[in-house]
């Protein structure tokens, strides 16, 4: 399989290593604000990555994520208080990110996430075109 644009991304999939980029494989990976710090360092020594990465913030109302981590029933009063703080905290990265989606519903959002992955594999397809030198 070739390096250029591909028709799926591969989903809820462990990874180690570069292969499935350097396979022709698009990574649609869940972090943090840190993490994607640390990828942002690794892109600087890997051309590969580099080449290929792009951020994408997805911002979530804090009320609408409260209201969600209720919804849940999974988190105690505390935990919610601290996922809000470090939220909110996050939010301020926002502008560091090369796409921001605003938070809707989950179809929405999941749309949204595949427009931006499109727009990744156009990039993609413009970079490799050959050209043509007269």
């Amino acid at each position: 399989m070739g390096l250029g644009p591909q028709k799926e991304p591969l989903r809820h999939t462990r990874v180690f290593g570069p292969e499935p980029l350097a396979e022709g494989r698009s990574l649609v990976i869940n972090i943090d604000v840190q993490g994607v710090d640390n990828f942002r360092r690794a892109a600087a020594s890997t051309p590969l990555l580099a080449d290929r990465m792009g951020t994408v913030f997805i911002s979530v109302p804090l009320e609408v994520l409260r209201e969600r981590m209720i919804a849940r029933g999974q988190d105690d009063a505390a935990e919610i208080a601290r996922r809000l703080m470090t939220a909110e905290q996050e939010l301020e990265h926002a502008i560091k990110f090369e796409f921001l989606i605003e938070s809707k519903s989950k179809d929405e959002d999941f749309a949204a996430l595949l427009e931006v992955w499109r727009t990744m594999q156009d990039r993609l397809r413009k970079r490799e075109k050959p050209t043509v030198e007269r």
